[in-house]
């Protein structure tokens, strides 16, 4: 059959504009998920069109500034920029695709190149970027998060890949019923199977009574140091107002980066060094940041939190300099800090993956210009990108009166979308998990939405209930099987009042034994088997002419 380009353009360009449509939020029917399947089906026509590598990058730039678009709330360059460099994913699963056809068929080869380019993505460079992965937009159907406890959400995705190629059998030109009938019989014997496979999940001590604060603050106002009055102030308030309705916490939750003032460990002298927005640089003695850090973490202990309760927050956790005119800043994480009610840091935990070019630049420090490059992220996006990537430490451990200890599995913002992030911290003993987030970036769209959708396969995945504490929304608690238990509106000043179930530490699920390893090891089947294609290929493709487009 000819190659028909410019059918196969109009085929990808169909397929990246369903993708888009299929992620949670972005539509008003509940159900658009399904719609990853078609896009799917029209991206296996494309390429039986005769799509080349230029149609690759078409189709996948336009995929990912349409996943990303989100970001256009902060500039409308970032997805164009972000699309950039990860449309070249799609241009390698298409090489992968168009190896492995003649070897083991198109449906199968389909499967085995995505299974590559999606595990990989979500891993490098930088970390990875796993958003948008093809299940996402089905957290809400039945049995995929029951599914998602044995296979995780990477897995259900290749079964969505199966079922998406199995369903371009039933396209016109493309009829195969048989074929169809295979290859969604398959992906629905696995969903079902794993769904079967699902544990039951045990209970552990006695939940977490948590308040979790939403107090809708814009970007400028928390990014002012002028402003910290009254970020401080309308906490408080929030506070007081759920304080009436329910009485004090045993564990009181401000969202990610939301403590109005730098933090510092409780040891070490020196001076804390950093930049502020228009040029400035703030220089102040450890000491005394440490006094400031005390005063607020009472005063908001005070109004909010029993006597022997935990004060939870997000915030940039520095380290001082010795010599405050070395021009250098103060190394920083973005950390989870934990306060006893007398104003006392307890104990902290880092977040471990940082977002590309928001919060790291590659290579870090050592990439020449860094802190000029990153000062103009600064001043253009307000996004400082020179944090430090930390080491996992967690869970946090919380001692009770009483003696109970509460592990506690911490993540923030982005991390969110990490499964092996939370399966780290689940194997390590977590009971529960709290994910602290600011989105205010992206305003109050369908970046929500595909949060929310993430953290429930987390949950599912880890078998842990987790409660999402945000500045803006989604303010959430979920329970161990992915289901949204409680909430509260995006985009308003309120509270969440939570009880957060805990399961034994012991606990695994069998995504967190042995289901985790399963897309790692598909990923690696395609190009092995495009690699014997090309080492030894079967009598029949000798003679091959090369691809037309």
């Amino acid at each position: 059959m000819r190659p028909r380009p410019r059918r196969a353009l109009l085929l990808v360009t169909a397929a990246a504009l369903l993708r888009t449509l299929s992620l949670p939020g972005v539509l008003p029917w509940e159900g658009a998920g399904i719609l990853v399947l078609l896009a799917v089906a029209l991206r296996l026509r494309a390429w039986e069109a005769g799509l080349g590598p230029r149609g690759d990058y078409l189709g996948g730039f336009l995929w990912f500034s349409g996943c990303l678009a989100f970001t256009a709330y902060t500039s409308w360059i970032l997805p164009l920029g972000a699309a950039g460099p990860l449309a070249l994913w799609w241009v390698l699963e298409g090489f992968l695709w168009r190896r492995l056809r003649s070897r083991t068929g198109a449906v199968p080869a389909l499967v085995l190149a995505g299974a590559c380019t999606d595990f990989w993505r979500g891993v490098l460079p930088m970390g990875g970027m796993p958003w948008g992965q093809a299940a996402l937009g089905l957290a809400g159907f039945p049995g995929i998060l029951p599914a998602a406890s044995v296979l995780g959400e990477e897995g259900v995705s290749l079964l969505v890949l199966l079922a998406g190629a199995g369903c371009a059998r039933l396209l016109p030109g493309g009829r195969r019923p048989r074929e169809a009938a295979g290859a969604l019989g398959t992906a629905g014997a696995f969903l079902a199977g794993a769904a079967l496979l699902a544990p039951s999940i045990p209970r552990g001590g006695a939940a977490l009574d948590c308040l979790a604060l939403q107090p809708n603050l814009g970007l400028r106002e928390k990014n002012d140091p002028s402003r910290r009055a009254s970020i401080l102030e309308r906490h408080l308030e929030l506070q007081a107002a759920a304080f009436q309705e329910g009485g004090p916490a045993e564990c009181l939750i401000w969202a990610e980066t939301l403590f109005p003032v730098p933090a510092l460990a409780e040891d070490g002298e020196g001076f804390l060094v950093r930049p502020l927005l228009g040029g400035r640089l703030q220089v102040l003695p450890a000491a005394e940041v440490r006094s400031l850090q005390a005063q607020v973490a009472r005063a908001a202990a005070a109004t909010g939190l029993r006597p022997q309760g935990w004060f939870l927050t997000g915030a940039h956790l520095y380290r001082a300099l010795p010599d405050p005119a070395a021009g250098e800043f103060s190394p920083r994480t973005s950390e989870t800090l934990v306060f006893d009610a007398e104003g006392r840091l307890l104990a902290h935990a880092p977040k471990t993956e940082l977002v590309p070019f928001g919060e790291a630049l590659p290579f870090g420090r050592a990439l020449p210009g860094h802190r000029g490059l990153a000062l103009e992220v600064y001043e253009r996006f307000l996004l400082l990108p020179d944090f430090e990537r930390g080491a996992l430490t967690g869970p946090l451990r919380l001692r009770r009166p009483d003696g109970d200890e509460v592990a506690l599995g911490t993540a923030i913002c982005w991390e969110n979308q990490f499964p092996a992030v939370f399966r780290r911290l689940a194997d390590r003993g977590a009971e529960a998990f709290l994910i602290l987030s600011n989105e205010a970036w992206y305003g109050t769209g369908f970046e929500m939405d595909q949060m929310l959708a993430a953290t429930r396969f987390r949950a599912a995945e880890t078998g842990r209930a987790i409660l999402r504490a945000t500045n803006t929304g989604l303010t959430v608690l979920v329970g161990p099987r992915g289901e949204v238990r409680d909430g509260v509106p995006r985009g308003r000043q309120t509270w969440l009042r939570a009880s957060l179930s805990r399961v034994p530490g012991g606990f695994r699920t069998p995504w967190q034994a042995w289901g985790h390893a399963l897309p790692f090891l598909a990923s690696l089947l395609g190009p092995l088997l495009a690699l014997l294609g090309s080492l030894w290929p079967r009598p029949e493709q000798r003679d091959r002419p090369p691809d037309g487009a």
